[in-house]
């Protein structure tokens, strides 16, 4: 009896201890596939932009317009706004008497986007309709990388079709990041003004100077102050031209980002399932079978020494029993 007890208790730590190894196994395969799952569903909830025909020519209208069939369905858009004033297509032609006098702010608005799109062809395309529907252009646009391709594109547009257009570029992919920025130069718009004034009735006198000069060395300074106050005045003229073209037009930088399409899973089948479910089963039985294996392998030592102790009480039983047989006489 007490050889069989031995016994037992030797099996039955053994079978504990393999057991044990097996569920925190099992533990790890399940949070593995629980997270996988979460990853899978959050994948699938990505946005996409309906596919424009690549099988044939798109005009640009087809592209604005699938544009807006893009966007939030809660936020309709209205029609583009126009250009006030000057329209001819660029801050270049904007000058800055246009705007002097006005009733109100001088205020530059700019905005900064990054996003991505799956269909980076199409959504190229379209960024390139943006500015040009709303009588605005493209400034500038870079294309970079041969795998996960990257555009850096700058959109110039009316002051007052800024937000029109910030809707239309959010509506073509998944932003990431935006950035809106709002700077008010009244103040030094109507400084360089009045200083190219002054600069101008400098002028006027120095000609005025220059007409009734007698002397040669009197003659030379006039004209090199002549010259230097020109120059001042040439500098004056283009800080508040290109200050008058920020004004009027408003600038959109998008960097685009090429993303490839999420796997949505189409509906399973039952043999689908089935075959799914074989497979989990097998999975799980292998993941099983290598856990009592990596076990068994760290263990080996352990499982030496008990079998040696077990050996040892099992030798000495065997004697205690032999010897109460066989008492010595």
């Amino acid at each position: 009896m007490n050889k069989k007890l031995s016994i037992l208790l030797v099996v039955g730590l053994l079978l504990t201890l393999v057991v044990a190894a097996c569920a925190n196994n099992r533990d790890d395969d399940v949070g593995s596939w629980y997270a996988g799952r979460a990853e899978v569903r959050e994948t699938m909830g990505v946005p996409t932009l309906n596919n424009l025909s690549r099988s044939r020519a798109v005009s640009e209208e087809e592209i604005f317009f699938a544009l807006a069939d893009a966007a939030p369905q809660s936020a309709p858009m209205a029609p583009p706004p126009q250009a006030p004033g000057n329209t001819s297509g660029g801050a270049g032609d904007v000058t800055w008497e246009d705007i002097y006098g006005q009733n109100e702010r001088h205020v530059i608005r700019s905005a900064s986007l990054e996003m991505y799109s799956e269909d980076f062809d199409a959504t190229v395309d379209a960024l390139r309709v943006v500015a040009p529907a709303v009588n605005g252009y493209i400034e500038s646009e870079v294309l970079t990388g041969t795998g996960r391709r990257r555009l850096t594109i700058v959109l110039r547009v009316p002051v007052a079709a800024f937000d029109y257009a910030l809707r239309q570029v959010s509506a073509l992919g998944t932003v990431t990041h935006q950035h809106q920025s709002a700077e008010d130069v009244t103040s030094q718009f109507y400084d360089l003004a009045g200083n190219l004034e002054t600069r101008r009735i400098e002028e006027e006198r120095i000609l005025s100077l220059i007409e009734r000069a007698d002397d040669i060395h009197e003659l030379l300074a006039l004209e090199a102050r002549l010259s230097n106050v020109r120059q001042t005045i040439a500098s004056y003229l283009t800080q508040l031209n290109q200050m008058a073209g920020r004004v009027s037009y408003s600038t959109l930088t998008v960097t685009l980002t090429e993303d490839a399409p999420p796997v949505v899973p189409a509906g399973l089948t039952l043999g689908e399932r089935i075959g799914g479910a074989f497979g989990d089963s097998v999975d799980g039985t292998v993941n099983v079978f290598q856990g009592i294996v990596v076990f068994l392998a760290g263990a080996v030592i352990p499982l030496a020494l008990l079998a040696i102790v077990g050996l040892v009480i099992w030798t000495v039983i065997k004697s205690a029993k032999k010897r109460a047989v066989h008492p010595q006489s």
